[in-house]
């Protein structure tokens, strides 16, 4: 009896030591899984924060070299206001140069000449008759007074805005006073509208996601929500004539709800993982520590090679818009006559200010796809009237090569897409054709179906072997090119091509034989928003 008593008081304790045992493993593991959950989402919220960063860093990037690729435009205005005052002329080409300004870029809503500040010479009248006869010095803003007075006094470019405009709606006008003799002459102005820079930089808010604000220090807001700022916003900022521009962004539903939203798969297996024992905690979090890390590592490789992309984008942009327009005002002969041996050579100079122009906005697109923050802009239009837009910029292309360009659109329907990334799509793929092409045609045929519209371009090129099929939509794949040939561009419009046609919700397909042509076919939904 009395051994089988020890027994049982030995049983007991032995009892009462796992238990205690157990509730100190299992308290440690409470403790431990509570401080490993607020150490993630810590760590997801300062990773959440530099990725939003970085996409807000990109947005201003984005929105500095719009408004910088539009005003750029001001220094021809002011080159041929120069030459027509030393040459004493009458500024009777006034209207195909502005026209020729106005066209090249989207957004511009006017170009003007002032003479002694009263604005005479509007390009076009349409729509900027308020503008006619407009006494800058005597504007009844303040801030206008103020800008001109600046222009004379330095010499130098003045933008002014973001602010209502005489002829309506919200833009910027950039301003440079121009001397004859020492004295002050006039003003050379630009009015360029404000939304398509906000579209071209793909400054969109993303309702229920992320919320948006964009201001000029010391100004007003001129996109989104200024209560933004009382959310502990991620800002970019960027300066353009002595003025600070700030972008700032932060989630709708705060940084700590979206860091512990991102995080809540992870504290659920973190638990499970704990509930096992405290050595799987231990290599989840070196494990977790090593993860951040690398992932650090890559976030400052990719923000790094975003910025060099798009700074070495926009400072090539500025000197090439120079050399396009400069050579363009030589061959009108605005600076004088020139023979034909001149003219060529100043053609050839254009000529490839214009390719070397193209394929740097072609590094910038394939920039902003491959980092996944363009988004879509679609709008209803006529496939008809899209089709004919297009034609008329691809059909000079095949005219330089002495090729036919026939297009063709079967069952006529509107579309509700991106319509811009459409065209670019489209624009890349045919004037791929062209370049291939040596003799023959090149046509784009249309069929609108219920849901979707097929695009067809056709050439009559070299074609391609299969091996080249598999590999032409890879960044800088090149056709290897016939004996004696060289390569066309780069090698990245298919790569866009096919990347804008994904965000459409489409596909891409191609035919080709070797020495017969290539047909290049693309598909995308009637209605982007069912894809």
């Amino acid at each position: 009896m009395r051994l089988a008593a020890e027994f049982h008081i030995g049983e007991e304790q032995g009892s009462r030591r796992t238990v205690l045992i157990m509730s100190a493993v299992i308290a440690v593991a409470i403790v431990t899984w509570f401080g490993y959950t607020r150490y993630v989402v810590q760590a997801d919220q300062s990773d959440y924060k530099a990725q939003v960063l970085s996409e807000t860093s990109h947005h201003a990037e984005s929105l500095r070299v719009a408004i910088e690729r539009r005003v750029g435009l001001l220094d021809g205005l002011e080159a041929y206001a120069i030459l027509e005052l030393e040459s004493g002329g009458d500024f009777e080409e006034f209207s195909s140069i502005a026209q020729g300004l106005v066209s090249s870029v989207d957004g511009v809503r006017n170009v003007i000449i002032a003479p002694a500040g009263v604005n005479e010479f509007v390009f076009p009248i349409e729509g900027n008759e308020a503008a006619v006869g407009h006494d800058l010095l005597a504007d009844e803003r303040p801030e206008v007074r103020r800008d001109v007075r600046l222009a004379i006094e330095t010499g130098r470019e003045v933008l002014s805005g973001p602010y209502e405009l005489r002829q309506g709606g919200q833009g910027l006008v950039a301003r440079r006073a121009i001397a004859n003799s020492g004295e002050f002459w006039g003003f050379v102005t630009m009015v360029v509208d404000l939304q398509p820079i906000i579209d071209e930089s793909g400054l969109v808010t993303r309702p229920g996601i992320v919320d948006t604000v964009a201001y000029v220090e010391g100004g007003g807001v001129f996109y989104g929500d200024a209560r933004v700022m009382e959310r502990d916003p991620v800002e970019a900022r960027f300066e353009i004539d002595q003025e600070e521009w700030i972008i700032a962004e932060a989630p709708v539903i705060g940084w700590d709800a979206c860091a512990r939203e991102h995080t809540r798969s992870e504290r659920d297996l973190a638990l499970i993982a704990l509930m096992l024992g405290l050595m799987g905690v231990w290599f989840t979090l070196r494990h977790e520590n090593r993860l951040l890390t690398i992932n650090s590592e890559l976030e400052s490789a990719t923000q790094a090679k975003d910025r060099f992309l798009a700074s070495m984008s926009h400072e090539l942009r500025t000197p090439l818009n120079s050399i396009i327009g400069f050579s363009g005002i030589l061959d009108q002969e605005l600076a004088g006559p020139i023979n034909d041996e001149q003219r060529r050579q100043v053609r050839m100079i254009r000529n490839s200010g214009e390719s070397l122009l193209a394929i740097v906005d072609e590094v910038l697109i394939i920039t902003r796809l491959q980092a996944g923050i363009d988004i879509l802009n679609p709008v209803r239009f006529d496939v008809l009237e899209f089709v004919e837009a297009l034609s008329a910029r691809m059909e000079p292309l095949a005219q330089a090569k002495g090729l036919r360009y026939d297009t063709s659109v079967t069952g006529g329907c509107h579309m509700n897409t991106d319509r811009d990334k459409l065209r670019a799509a489209l624009f890349n793929v045919a004037a791929n054709a062209i370049a291939y092409t040596d003799n023959g045609e090149v046509r784009l045929d249309v069929e609108c179906g219920t849901d979707e519209v097929t695009f067809r371009v056709q050439d009559t090129g070299r074609g391609m072997e299969p091996a080249d099929i598999e590999s032409v939509f890879e960044k800088f794949e090149q056709i290897t090119p016939d004996e004696g040939g060289k390569n066309q561009g780069v090698g990245l419009g298919l790569s866009i091509a096919r990347q804008i046609v994904d965000m459409l919700g489409g596909r891409v397909s191609v035919d080709s034989e070797p020495g017969v042509g290539s047909l290049f076919e693309i598909i995308v939904p009637v209605d982007v928003s069912q894809k």
